[in-house]
Parts: C-alpha cells; structure tokens; sequence
C-alpha cells in the first residue's frame, strides 16, 4: 500500500507560518518560529514538505531560498494564497511580506499581518495594529508596485478615507514616478481623505531591504519623516 504523506506537529507549524508570510526567505521564516528545532532539522522540515508538494521554492538574486506554499499547501491551511497563476502577484506578495515584517520593528507598530479577504469594503495587503501615545489603531498597508488607473486609485482614497475599519493607510512606493502620480492625486481630494493617507518612497527598496526611516513621506499635503508622522 502506498503510503500517503500527511503533515501533522511542526510541519503544520511550518505551513501555518508560511501562510502568515505568505512568501519568504527559508532562513527569515526560521527566525520567526518557536526556535524549539535546529536550523538543520528546520530545513529537513522543508526540504519534505517541498518533495510532498506542499511547498514550493526559488532562488533569488540576494541567493537566498525563497518559499511559499503550493496549490496544495493552501488548501491545507485557512490563510493560504495559491500562486499557481501568478507569478506577478508571488513577486509582489515576497516583497510585500518584507514591507511588513520591517514595518513591525518600529516601536509603536505591536502586531501585524498579511491579508487576502476585504475587512469593511477594503482589501489592503496587509494590517498593522499601531498605537501613539495612549491612542490605539489600526494602518492599513498597501505596496504599490506599478501604476493603477486614476480611477482606480481615487475610488481606494475614497474607501480608506470613510472605512470605519481602518484609521490610516500607508503606501509604500519603490519608483518615484508611481509615488508623484499618487501625490498628484491625493492632492485634489478632500482634507478628510488626505487626513487618513500616508504616501512612502523609498527608492531603494528591494525583496530584502526596505528603509522605511529615511524614507520621505508625504501626509496632509507636505513631505514628513516617518518618525513625524508615527513616533
């Protein structure tokens, strides 16, 4: 009888981390487990799930493992995101992941997480529980690669500016003429919509590093620091 694979214990608990990340690099995925297992067994965790299909893998430029779940992987998991017919949307979600785990190392952004599913109308890439003094939020997160149409992006303005769900929304921006092009629009809609939109560039930024401190920042129609802005 054939045997079948079916993945219980710690390599449950890899899948599970794998779709919180949803793309990420072997060794950065490691990081962030329980770190109750060596790197070694870790990678033999992998390295099977990567020979049952449940895991996929690719190298890249900065020669790291990056990885992240399968068709069947998702489905065996309730946060999974299948790629199998997007491999734009696998490049976008690996330096989307990196965004955000950076994001969560500045002192007032407590937990974060990725998303798939709209939360009141919206469907940012991922959320950030914040806090400012005594004042708790939450900031939605948005990476904007290449351009959307103008009509896309003031309908987004417009749902962030009323959503009850979220207090602000950072974008981050990797080419400056994306950035000008959301500066442009932001600055012909109304105060309550600008009040709520932050608008990041770093020209920089790449699947592995993200200097969102230097970072200039433009909120309520002016160039801010990010420390200006969040500290």
């Amino acid at each position: 009888m054939e045997k079948v694979f079916i993945p219980i214990g710690r390599y449950t608990n890899v899948l599970s981390q794998l779709a919180k990340w949803k793309v990420i690099s072997q060794r950065e995925l490691f990081s962030v487990m329980d770190g109750l297992i060596t790197y070694q067994g870790f990678a033999k965790q992998v390295q099977k799930l990567e020979a049952e299909g449940f895991i996929s893998s690719f190298m890249a430029h900065d020669r790291n493992k990056y990885i992240y779940l399968t068709s069947i992987g998702a489905r065996s998991t309730s946060q999974g995101t299948d790629y199998s017919n997007s491999k734009e949307m696998l490049g976008h979600d690996l330096m989307c992941s990196m965004v955000l785990r950076e994001l969560l190392k500045f002192k007032n952004f407590k937990t974060g997480e990725m998303l798939d599913e709209k939360i009141g109308g919206i469907a940012p890439d991922a959320r950030i529980d914040a806090q400012r003094g005594e004042v708790e939020y939450v900031l939605a997160v948005e990476l904007e690669l290449h351009r959307k149409s103008k009509d896309r992006i003031r309908e987004k303005f417009k749902k962030y500016g009323s959503s009850e769900t979220y207090s602000y929304c950072l974008y981050v921006f990797q080419r400056p003429e994306v950035h000008n092009t959301y500066v442009g629009m932001l600055k012909s809609m109304s105060q309550k919509i600008q009040k709520k939109i932050i608008l990041l560039l770093d020209g920089n930024l790449t699947i592995s590093e993200f200097n969102f401190q230097d970072s200039e920042c433009w909120f309520k129609n002016e160039v801010k620091s990010f420390e200006a802005i969040f500290a």
